[in-house]
């Protein structure tokens, strides 16, 4: 039986380009037809390309695919099957908490618009805060960057915040700090550590409000007015008020913006 490049692509599903691509490696040996000029492969290929599409549907990768096409026993086959499975599910996990990261993001994009900057109280998951030492970006610190790479790379999971210090005495912001933001349940999952830089928030009850930068009142006069809620509710502050950016985005007249959610940790 003979068949040509392009039947046989289309057969398997696969470009034209990745034949050639197996053959440039000395996978796959086509012939040439004298008379036609045209490449054709005979069934040993047929077979041979069905084992290696087999195995990369499977997402093996290229070089464990053609492990399985030379001498390979039945324990060999299965510790791949089990890796690979394995991987699969870590694959699948990852994917999970990104769809539970915008699902959280839809969620609170849903409560501002029907909302506006209203304030809840929400019992909610403890929170790690890679924090900076003064009021700059914690990739402006030469000192932190090392430290800060898989907060950053992983942003998504991870979410710059802010940090307000508010003075005991005349209970106004005294300064504030940049950091990265990451739920319990993300620092569990990216494996990352509280440290020196890296401090815990616990979890318990929040006071929260929701606004983005084009709102009437600036963050800082909306915090004021969450603390109030706080004071009128008879509740008391057990922690550091600080806001997470959910997403960003361009209005109508093509400004940017920032949606923002403010949480303040309370007994009540």
């Amino acid at each position: 039986m003979e068949i040509i490049v392009s039947d046989l692509a289309k057969l398997y599903g696969i470009s034209n380009q990745t034949l050639h691509y197996y053959e440039d490696k000395n996978i796959l040996h086509p012939k040439r037809n004298v008379i036609n000029n045209y490449r054709y492969y005979e069934s040993s290929d047929l077979k041979l390309l069905g084992t290696i599409k087999k195995y990369r549907n499977a997402e093996f990768s290229l070089q464990d695919t053609l492990s399985f096409c030379g001498y390979c026993n039945e324990q060999d086959i299965i510790s791949q099957y089990q890796k690979q499975k394995e991987f699969l599910y870590d694959e699948i996990e990852k994917k999970h908490q990104i769809i539970r990261q915008l699902d959280d993001d839809l969620l609170l994009y849903k409560s501002y618009k029907e909302n506006g900057t209203a304030f809840f109280t929400e019992e909610l998951e403890g929170f790690l805060m890679f924090e900076s030492p003064a009021k700059e970006i914690i990739f402006q610190n030469q000192d932190m960057r090392k430290e800060a790479i898989p907060w950053f790379k992983n942003i998504l999971h991870t979410r710059a915040s802010q940090m307000f210090y508010i003075d005991e005495d005349t209970k106004k912001i005294s300064k504030y700090t940049y950091g990265m933001l990451a739920s319990v349940s993300i620092v569990k999952f990216l494996n990352l550590t509280a440290t020196e830089n890296v401090k815990e928030i616990k979890g318990g009850n929040f006071v929260t409000s929701i606004t983005n930068t084009s709102s009437d009142k600036t963050l800082e006069e909306l915090l004021y007015d969450c603390m109030e809620f706080i004071n009128d509710n008879n509740y008391k502050m057990r922690g550091r008020p600080f806001a997470k950016t959910i997403f960003a985005f361009s209005n109508n007249n093509k400004e940017h913006e920032l949606l923002k959610q403010i949480l303040i940790p309370v007994y009540i």
